[in-house]
């Protein structure tokens, strides 16, 4: 407290009185080396920071500790990095709400088994039936799939619906949908659209409360 007081301006020694601190132990706690152990710690938050601005403030401690440990390579528990964010007041956005899976539901079977290829996306401001049979139109229209081409998904609501399965069946394709409640499954693409949700949920969030 005394040398965020003293950075202000504040000087030392009327900053010890008021706060009932000895000036001569406060210089002396001053020209003390710093420990190995807390020059780590500043270190690590440093390179936190610069984690969680170049991800416009969107990454929460998990994320943050998988960029430290498997992007820079940095050794550090999750219980000391959630630590440190919370002591120098780093928090990420709140994820998207979690939305209860259907189970017991009969649908085709993974035929896909993770192996995906990437395609260009077709995006619209609603995620619904209709923007997953326009998609899958295009994507015929485009591309010109042969009879037996495989169309995987998830269990949402859009995909497994009459309509979307039966613009597959009708088209020649195969539908295919992961294990439900699988967590690697779609994971390539489910770390892109949840930062991006909690971007633009976070950000309209605070220009409403400007």
């Amino acid at each position: 407290m005394i040398d965020i007081l003293v950075e202000t301006g504040h000087r030392a020694k009327r900053c010890c009185r008021l706060l009932g601190v000895s000036s001569p132990g406060y210089h002396k706690y001053k020209k003390q080396p710093l420990s190995p152990t807390l020059m780590r710690r500043q270190w690590l938050t440093g390179l936190i920071r610069e984690i969680h601005t170049a991800s416009r403030q969107t990454y929460g401690s998990r994320r943050v500790h998988a960029e430290l440990t498997l992007g820079m390579g940095v050794k550090v528990s999750e219980r000391l990095l959630a630590v440190l964010m919370s002591d120098a007041k780093i928090v990420g956005l709140p994820g998207p709400t979690k939305v209860k899976r259907l189970h017991g539901v009969a649908t085709a079977d993974d035929l896909v088994h993770r192996k995906f290829r990437h395609v260009p996306p077709s995006i619209d401001s609603a995620q619904d039936t209709n923007l997953v049979i326009n998609a899958l139109d295009m994507a015929i229209k485009t591309r010109m799939p042969p009879a037996g081409g495989i169309v995987h998904a998830d269990h949402g609501t859009q995909f497994t619906s009459w309509a979307f399965t039966n613009k597959i069946l009708e088209s020649g394709l195969m539908p295919s949908f992961g294990t439900v409640g699988d967590c690697y499954e779609n994971s390539i693409m489910e770390s892109f659209w949840s930062s991006m949700q909690s971007y633009s949920t976070g950000r309209s969030g605070a220009s409403e409360s400007i």
